[in-house]
């Protein structure tokens, strides 16, 4: 997350040319044991970013599939649900705990 007024986030680590070199998280989120909740969170977190336009989540959501496999798509649902019900009960934001009811309600949906 970056910090307030900063454009720049605390746990990505950049090379010299500013590519990602690394990226480091030691918060509460982290100690759950599957990375793929890790990587579900660049993307939970990048929709509440400002400024945020769904064609982020493609791109993001396309580097992280060549990087862990397409398998990651499907599970990215489950993922989603379980940051919402984490967040839902944050309720001084209500604009946050309607995003969360919107993600369990898209998992909820038959298709």
């Amino acid at each position: 997350m970056a910090r307030p007024g900063s454009r720049r986030p605390r746990s990505v680590f950049l090379s010299d040319d500013l590519r990602v070199a690394g990226v480091i998280d030691f918060g509460a989120l982290t100690v759950i044991g599957d990375p793929g909740l890790d990587l579900a969170s660049a993307l939970a977190f990048l929709e509440e970013a400002p400024g945020y336009q769904p064609v982020d989540s493609d791109f993001v959501l396309e580097r992280l599939v060549s990087r862990v496999g397409s398998d990651f798509v499907p599970r990215y649902g489950l993922y989603r649900a379980w940051y919402a019900i984490r967040f839902a009960p944050y309720r001084d934001d209500p604009d946050l705990y309607e995003r969360c009811l919107g993600a369990l309600r898209a998992v909820t949906r038959p298709t």
